[in-house]
């Protein structure tokens, strides 16, 4: 008997913490929808790939920011971007610009790449732009492991990005694609699967690209440089977006592991 009366009680006491955590969680909600219709502005993630970018994604997610599906950012951009040559510049900014008054948080492809962010300044010059930064070693790593996983290959002097012409993510070639925008126009494949074996060759483009970004912001008030991997909770972005503190939350840290889905 005195078993039973427990696990009732048990019960009760886990209803009612379940039931406290499911209003917490309706009220905070209801404070980020406030602080987010008060706000509004657009927030692109600029990091390289393999930065943090899908941490930082789930945290917008978490705060209840309307971010943009990645794929289906990745099909629009794609699409588009490959038939610019069809359009003019005018043109061209009304597509981009139709996707991005759809959404309100952007990371990953294309604004991830190369110097994409200075095409959405031109347009969105008073909107918040957040740069993730990564150790060069861990972020080198990282990415050529996903690429063994991508070719399924065991080592990466095997590695041979042709395979990559075959996988059917978002379209085939896409993630080949990807891959020769960290190499000059016209590198040859042979040329790209030499230089991506070479660390000091990628580190120092990764670099680079990263000095490019400091430099463009470096008197803006709306940008900010963080590592994820450094950061406990969010409160350098609400610091960033003028949120109020009650908005405070853990970094959530996904992709501690090696996932594909962040390439």
């Amino acid at each position: 008997m005195k078993i039973i009366l427990t696990k009732i009680k048990n019960f009760f006491i886990n209803l009612y913490k379940y039931r406290f955590e499911a209003v917490k969680s309706y009220y905070r909600k209801i404070r980020f929808d406030l602080n987010k219709i008060k706000k509004n502005p657009k927030i692109f993630i600029i990091g390289a790939n393999k930065t943090g970018t899908t941490t930082i994604r789930e945290l917008f997610r978490e705060m209840n920011f309307n971010v943009a599906p990645q794929q289906d950012q990745e099909n629009y951009f794609d699409e588009i971007i490959r038939k610019k040559h069809n359009f003019n510049q005018d043109q061209f900014d009304e597509k981009v610009k139709l996707y991005i008054d759809k959404y309100q948080v952007f990371q990953d492809q294309p604004f991830s790449i190369k110097n994409f962010y200075r095409e959405i300044y031109k347009l969105y010059p008073n909107s918040f732009y957040i740069h993730l930064n990564r150790e060069p070693n861990e972020w080198y790593k990282s990415l050529y492991k996903n690429l063994l996983r991508y070719t399924n290959t065991k080592d990466l002097k095997d590695l041979d990005l042709k395979k990559l012409k075959d996988n059917d993510y978002i379209r085939k070639g896409y993630l080949f694609d990807y891959v020769m925008n960290y190499f000059p126009e016209n590198t040859s494949l042979e040329e790209a699967n030499e230089k991506l074996k070479m660390k000091s060759f990628m580190i120092l483009n990764f670099e680079k690209r990263n000095n490019k970004i400091r430099e463009f912001f470096k008197n803006s008030k709306k940008f900010i440089e963080i590592n994820v991997k450094d950061e406990k909770d969010n409160s350098k972005i609400v610091k960033l977006l003028n949120l109020k503190k009650n908005v405070l939350m853990p970094m959530p840290h996904k992709n501690k592991t090696m996932i594909i889905s962040e390439v």
